[in-house]
């Protein structure tokens, strides 16, 4: 993915996540070889207004010096994931680079459904020369789509078309994802005279507000996006802990977790009847991820 591109001449960056614009920064004015005057500016989001859309922006200010500067750049691939079984990745005429997958083992055994992925991102470079007195921004798209919205017979023309829509508005991503996050916190809590109470409550509303979407009904972990306790599942602590606060906060987004539950109605009878005696009814799990049957580890 391009959102793990290094920078490997930026030295002693600063970072920061900015919490209201749903944006993390890294900031660098320390280039190997280069004058401390020159600013790299790195962002990384996720637009509110695509879907499947992950966005990495370069911006390089020279404007303070009289000679440009090159970034050497590297793309961090992380390590294979054994869930998932990736085809080569193809690089088009111009620069995209794409690929399609599917997971290797099915959640229901009894109904296997093999999700697949597509991915298609811009191809990384190993430089970037930008020259003197300028202020250029890079932008660096990745878009993953999967099964769970997408025909599988269109999976891989539908990724690269939204990459296409994603490049020809690449300027005006940012500043429309950050005009809907502040429609987002036109609610919210507001605690006085305790800063570190009020950032604390906030950023945690923050993680669920990142995690989840009221035209994306599946349920929320209580790691949130954030990381991967609890696999992503969904249990309990969904509806006791964070069902209350956001239903008063958002009901729109709060009825896409109950659609979750909704759409899984059938994994929870067949919970209900895997007990001696069967029970009648629906039981929820524990744990629930995609097609809602019992998940929990054992």
């Amino acid at each position: 993915s391009t959102v793990a591109i290094i920078i490997d001449n930026c030295k002693a960056p600063l970072y920061a996540l900015d919490m209201e614009r749903a944006v993390f920064y890294q900031r660098c004015s320390s280039i190997q070889g280069a004058s401390s005057s020159i600013v790299v500016e790195q962002r990384w989001y996720a637009p509110r207004q695509f879907k499947h859309l992950l966005v990495h922006e370069i911006t390089v200010d020279t404007s303070a010096v009289s000679s440009g500067v090159r970034l050497l750049l590297s793309l961090q691939n992380g390590t294979s994931s054994p869930d998932i079984t990736f085809n080569p990745i193809t690089v088009s005429s111009q620069g995209v680079c794409s690929t399609s997958g599917t997971i290797n083992t099915p959640e229901d055994p009894d109904e296997p459904l093999f999700e697949g992925v597509g991915v298609a991102y811009t191809n990384v470079p190993s430089t970037i020369d930008t020259p003197a007195q300028t202020v250029k921004t890079y932008y660096f798209i990745t878009v993953i789509r999967t099964t769970l919205d997408t025909d599988p017979a269109q999976l891989t023309s539908l990724t690269l078309a939204e990459y296409q829509e994603a490049v020809s508005a690449e300027q005006d991503l940012l500043p429309v994802h950050m005009a809907q996050w502040k429609e987002i916190w036109e609610s919210g809590i507001v605690i006085g005279g305790n800063p570190t109470l009020a950032a604390v409550v906030n950023s945690s509303l923050y993680w669920i507000l990142s995690s989840v979407r009221d035209d994306w009904p599946f349920g929320l972990s209580p790691g949130s996006l954030s990381s991967n306790s609890y696999n992503g599942h969904s249990f309990w602590d969904t509806e006791t802990w964070m069902y209350p606060n956001m239903v008063l906060l958002y009901p729109a987004l709060t009825k896409s977790l109950l659609q979750y539950r909704i759409d899984r109605i059938k994994g929870a009878m067949k919970k209900a009847k895997s007990y001696s005696p069967p029970y009648s009814g629906a039981m929820y799990p524990w744990e629930s991820a995609l097609t809602g049957i019992e998940c929990t580890p054992i």
